[in-house]
């Protein structure tokens, strides 16, 4: 279960995270150019598998197992307060935080407001009102 929690931590997350960062990137260039890759994102086939499959589930899994085992874990900061076991409990905090991040984002840009497969013009305009 820790191999592939480590592995759905690198593959799919990391992969997931330099789409989002290319797609994002097109912001830069328009409003055009952000609806384009926004329409060409939904246009793919199968794309609820490939977000379920291959964004949502690991991601969940992830963060899922990962409380899990700061769940397991005993904290020592009190009695061995070492630089090491700071950085212990600064990655499951953080990681608790990004979690949580990521189901609010995820919430508000693919759940709520303009459904982006029926209106992928609206993309920019919506990214812009969450900033």
């Amino acid at each position: 279960m820790r191999r592939l929690h480590s592995l759905s931590g690198i593959v799919p997350i990391g992969a997931f995270l330099v789409e989002h960062y290319v797609s994002n990137a097109e912001a830069a260039k328009g409003a055009a150019a952000y609806n384009a890759t926004v329409k060409f994102l939904n246009s793919l086939p199968f794309v609820l598998f490939l977000e379920w499959g291959l964004i949502f589930t690991p991601i969940l899994y992830h963060g899922l197992y990962g409380l899990y085992i700061w769940y397991r874990g005993e904290s020592n900061l009190a009695e061995y307060p070492w630089v090491g076991n700071w950085m212990y409990a600064a990655q499951r905090w953080t990681g608790a935080i990004a979690f949580v991040y990521m189901g609010y984002h995820t919430y508000e840009m693919r759940f709520s407001g303009v459904h982006l497969f029926g209106n992928p013009g609206g993309g920019f305009w919506k990214g812009a009102a969450v900033i």
